[in-house]
């Protein structure tokens, strides 16, 4: 599929998590497609391979790291606690709807991982959020930089 397909693919799909999300009346809507985004991660041999056999706060303190590379200290308590309680808020919410406890607490965490990169891709001082930028910059300008880190962006 040409990059410009696939752009557009993405931008319907995270208008469409945004729209729900402001809809559903969310503190910060703008995380929906991360959170959205995150939880499709979570299906890959990748994400599995960073999350499995971690307690939540190694996979919070490995997650919040891979979003921050330019930080040399994990992140304060504060901020483990509310991505474990993010962690236990979208299990109760998955289990509800009938899912195994694995796959509710997979899903979950593609979606804590989801806002973790979410909130730093929105900062706008942010490393990683000039990286972001730049990638999509390039992919809309017809250079296909898709399976490459960010930082090689």
């Amino acid at each position: 599929m040409p990059v410009a397909e696939r752009l557009d693919l993405l931008t319907r799909f995270a208008r469409n998590q945004f729209e729900h999300y402001s809809h559903l009346g969310v503190l910060d809507p703008q995380l929906g497609p991360y959170e959205a985004l995150g939880r499709l991660l979570s299906g890959t041999a990748a994400f599995q391979e960073q999350s499995a056999q971690k307690s939540d706060r190694e996979f919070i303190v490995g997650a919040w790291m891979r979003a921050n590379p330019d930080r040399k200290e994990g992140p304060i308590g504060a901020v483990v606690e509310h991505y474990r309680s993010q962690l236990e808020y979208f299990v109760k919410l998955y289990r509800g709807v009938a899912m195994s406890e694995s796959e509710a607490s997979n899903l979950a965490r593609g979606a804590v991982y989801g806002q973790i990169f979410g909130v730093v891709a929105s900062s706008d001082d942010d490393s990683f959020a000039r990286r972001a930028r730049r990638f999509l910059r390039d992919a809309a300008a017809g250079e296909d930089r898709c399976g490459l880190p960010l930082e090689a962006a």
